[in-house]
């Protein structure tokens, strides 16, 4: 049973109770308090996964500690700290693993300074299994997605119109507590996260995962406390792959950085891999002239063009690969945001452009081009970790 009136009404009682929670660390004094206050519907339970159609990938960063190096090639170096500290949705040495569904929401929540080296981890949800799933996702948060959509349906059928509003109101509240940057909260949001993912295990109801939005400001996602059970379980979860790396996220939500390495589930034992570029392909059949870098383009098949270099006829194409490719080298930064590096992958094929500027004794043998000074020539790359 609700015991608030109006929004106006819980604004208050929920102002009272974070000064009387404020210097409050006992975790079950905490949740009776709440509960106390506004009654035991702030989040409600609902399904996940069992589409059977795909898996579910979410992401995990893990900073470096002493000792990681020595124990790189084990999965569980990534996964959670069996023996925590107070946190945003556990207690003290009462683990739960915590991912998010976006791999940038995962950095930005975590990274410090741009040079900070971090690991980041991509696991996999079964798609075919169905298990029960805490969400604390309402509307007032600006963001549309599946499970907020189920919960607040919910909400609507089993409560009347004006108390599903109040109550949604209210459960907001206290959901925007995992949100605050910092610990400010931590007494009060861990204490939820343990009666749901914890305590309530002794009643006989089995809950594994408790959904909830994500601190980051650059992202729309939301994050992941999961019970270890849930993690243990091969048949539920498992390893994808790790990165290395000094990643951060751009105010555009862009990735910039560098990969270090890559690491990839051989045999129950995580591989660890370097990143190499090299060219593989150029299109000569589409290449494209122009007289002037912002003049329009014409696009030609290089094998089928003469040109003259110092009095001396060659195909455009012998010219190119004689001239500008055969000790050409890549060396520029890859672009990260173009394909999915936290994958299982260990190859991946990048696009770019390389813009040549011809000699001033170069031309190509006819009227009509014969002013043209710049190429784009379209080249592949390939990023591979071994």
């Amino acid at each position: 049973m609700m015991k608030f009136r109006s929004k106006q009404h819980c604004d208050e009682l929920f102002a009272n109770l974070l000064i009387e929670l404020e210097n409050v660390n006992d975790h079950i004094a905490t949740f009776t308090m709440i509960s106390g206050t506004f009654g035991d519907h702030f989040a409600l339970s609902t399904s996940f996964g069992g589409s059977g159609k795909e898996d579910f990938l979410v992401y995990r960063v893990s900073r470096q500690y002493l000792g990681l190096e020595e124990k790189l090639d084990d999965p569980a170096s990534f996964s959670y700290n069996p023996h925590p500290n107070l946190g945003r949705a556990n207690l003290k040495n009462k683990p739960v693993f915590y991912c998010s569904f976006s791999a940038r929401t995962a950095i930005d929540e975590v990274k410090e300074n741009k040079d900070e080296v971090l690991y980041i981890s991509t696991w996999k949800i079964n798609g075919k299994i169905v298990t029960d799933a805490f969400s604390l996702l309402y509307d007032s948060v600006d963001r549309t997605d599946f499970l907020r959509e189920k919960v607040n349906q919910r909400i609507e059928n089993e409560f009347p119109k004006k108390q599903a509003d109040l109550l949604k109101y209210m459960q907001q509240k206290i959901t925007d507590l995992f949100t605050y940057k910092g610990d400010k909260y931590y007494n009060i949001s861990s204490a939820i996260a343990h009666k749901l993912l914890y305590n309530i295990r002794e009643q006989g109801i089995a809950i594994p995962l408790l959904i909830y939005p994500s601190v980051s400001k650059k992202s729309i996602e939301y994050n992941f406390a999961m019970h270890p059970s849930f993690v243990n379980d091969p048949n539920c979860f498992r390893l994808v792959s790790v990165i290395k790396c000094n990643l951060a996220v751009s105010e555009e939500n862009k990735l910039a950085g560098d990969i270090l390495s890559k690491a990839v589930l051989r045999n129950k034992k995580l591989k660890w891999v370097n990143i190499h570029t090299k060219i593989k392909e150029f299109d000569f059949q589409n290449i494209k002239l122009s007289s002037d870098k912002d003049d329009n383009w014409i696009q030609v098949d290089a094998g089928k063009i003469k040109v003259q270099f110092n009095k001396t006829e060659y195909c455009l194409k012998d010219y190119l690969s004689t001239n500008y490719i055969d000790n050409l080298t890549f060396d520029e930064n890859i672009d990260l945001n173009e394909f999915d590096i936290f994958d299982s992958s260990t190859e991946y094929i990048q696009k770019r452009n390389l813009i040549i500027e011809f000699d001033s004794n170069f031309r190509i043998m006819n009227n009509e081009y014969n002013h043209l000074k710049y190429a784009i020539l379209n080249i592949l790359i390939g990023i591979e970790f071994k």
